[in-house]
């Protein structure tokens, strides 16, 4: 709300997406950007003239080429100018992906982005909001909303089953989904637990494959 460059930054499955996407619907964050709200998913493969060149095409309804990474941010800014516009640019690996793309400002732009090294954050000299795994009463809620279970009803494997994934809470919402995808039953929270437990990650990895599965901290 303060139109500032906001980080959030956290491990993979901890939730960084979904906390990013909770802002972009949030009213107050809506009314404080009149002028519009963009979406970019960076990642890893990207490089930044693509990126420029997804965001024009998004703003603009075009598609659009541009020659040089100068290019594309001086269409950007031509495009954005001093709007009062919110750029979210999800998963970036590379600061030079936030250069190339960040044509919002002060003082009626913002930017937010999601990251997994807090030292991006640094660099462009973000407020950073530290997205951590849940506690463990945390979890064991989350836990339950995926199984429709009450919270004093978890059974015994509850607790091991979180402290398996982590608490991570995409960990916590694939395995709740997996007792609930099974009916629910105790031996269905037995079998999960066994499951995670003993798989093979070196199996799982080698049919998966690196580059087709890239959240290594929820492989298991």
């Amino acid at each position: 709300l303060s139109h500032a460059t906001v980080a959030l930054v956290g491990m993979g499955g901890a939730g960084k997406t979904v906390l990013a996407a909770a802002v972009v619907h949030d009213p107050d964050v809506q009314a404080a950007f009149p002028d519009g709200i963009a979406w970019v998913d960076a990642g890893q493969q990207a490089t930044p003239v693509q990126l420029q060149e997804r965001l024009a095409a998004q703003l603009t309804g075009k598609i659009v080429s541009f020659p040089s990474v100068e290019a594309g941010r001086n269409h950007l800014a031509e495009v954005i100018g001093g709007r009062a516009f919110l750029l979210v640019v999800d998963d970036v690996w590379d600061p030079r992906d936030l250069n190339a793309i960040n044509v919002v400002g002060a003082p009626h732009g913002g930017l937010l982005f999601t990251t997994r090294a807090a030292s991006i954050a640094r660099a462009v000299g973000a407020t950073t909001c530290e997205v951590d795994e849940l506690t463990l009463e945390q979890a064991l809620e989350l836990l339950g909303r995926w199984t429709g279970t009450a919270f004093g009803e978890l059974p015994p494997e509850a607790d091991p089953l979180t402290l398996r994934v982590g608490n991570l809470a995409l960990g916590v919402a694939i395995a709740g989904g997996m007792v609930n995808g099974r009916g629910g039953r105790r031996q269905d929270w037995q079998d999960v637990l066994h499951l995670l437990e003993t798989a093979s990650v070196d199996a799982i990895r080698e049919e998966y494959g690196p580059d087709n599965y890239r959240h290594a901290s929820v492989l298991a």
